[in-house]
């Protein structure tokens, strides 16, 4: 059996509110990669992010509707790291070990398959954070989605690892949101 998708303990935290009035804070979400996860040279994993289940994004969403008093009206995306899961990793010690060239963080939409990629990195190395780069992403089509937390998110990128592999790279994505 192969496990899909781990949640983090409920750890949003608050970063500041947002000079407009927003709320602020980053989000944490688990992909773990695998051999089925690869096609030719790219490897590829995505999860639902549903706010009736999901344990961070329904109370960033909660905690800005609290803070705003109104519910919000837009999400937008302002950050985004990786972090190795070494515990929770077989056969992979650093990101380059799974992970080379460019690697690209997206959010699909379920209902129309819209994929929008909203950050990237080029070669990821270590163990630690890695920041990436924040792409000038248009979100304005996702924003039903967002606001609703019905939508995907996944990761993409080029692996040295072969066919043959036997692997599982743990990773921790972190979103900085914030909310209007």
């Amino acid at each position: 059996m192969r496990t899909t998708h781990f949640l983090l303990p409920l750890t949003a935290l608050v970063l500041a509110a947002c000079g407009d009035g927003g709320y602020e804070s980053t989000i944490g979400q688990r992909l773990e990669l695998q051999h089925g996860d690869m096609t030719g040279t790219t490897i590829a994993r995505e999860r639902s992010v549903d706010a009736l289940f999901d344990e961070q994004w329904a109370p960033f969403l909660e905690r800005a509707e609290e803070q705003l008093g109104h519910a919000p009206a837009e999400v937008e995306l302002r950050g985004a790291s990786m972090q190795l899961d070494a515990a929770n990793s077989q056969g992979v010690g650093r990101l380059e070990e799974a992970l080379t060239g460019e690697v690209v963080l997206y959010l699909r939409d379920p209902s129309t398959n819209l994929i929008t990629d909203v950050a990237k990195v080029k070669d990821p190395k270590g163990t630690g954070r890695v920041e990436l780069d924040m792409l000038d992403a248009d979100l304005t089509s996702l924003q039903p989605r967002l606001l609703e937390g019905s939508f995907r998110v996944g990761v993409r990128g080029t692996t040295p690892m072969t066919a043959n592999s036997d692997f599982k790279l743990a990773l921790t994505l972190s979103l900085d949101a914030a909310a209007k």
